[in-house]
Formats: structure tokens, C-alpha cells, sequence
């Protein structure tokens, strides 16, 4: 986590955020800021993977109720 006074803004987070067409991310962007700016991509990862985890976990209950 960035240090008391070392945060990003959040103006710096959402550019990021379009610059690097990570739009899909937008539930992180208030958190990006706490965070050294370095770790962002990590971030934006462990977002990504947990998003696909629920969908995959929503899917697999799905094909259960269907069976």
C-alpha cells in the first residue's frame, strides 16, 4: 500500500485505467489509489481472475439447476 501522502489520485487511477483499455475494471478503480501505482497491473489481475472465478462458479450452479 502506497504511504499516508503517497496515493495516487484518482484522476491518475482512471487514466490508467483507459489508457491501457482496462475499462472492464471499474470496480477497482476507487482501491487503485491506496495502492503504489507499480502495483496496479497486479491489481487489475487479481480483479480479472476473480471476476472469471465468480462467472465460471455462476455457470457451474446454472448447469446444475438445469440438470
Amino acid at each position: 500500500m502506497a504511504a499516508p501522502g503517497e496515493e495516487e489520485s484518482q484522476t491518475n487511477a482512471d487514466e490508467w485505467l483507459k489508457s491501457g483499455g482496462r475499462n472492464d475494471l471499474t470496480e477497482v478503480k476507487g482501491v487503485l489509489p491506496k495502492f503504489k501505482k507499480k502495483y496496479w497491473p497486479i491489481l487489475g489481475d487479481i480483479a480479472k481472475e476473480l471476476s472469471f472465478e465468480f462467472a465460471a462458479a455462476g455457470a457451474l450452479e446454472l448447469i446444475k439447476v438445469l440438470a
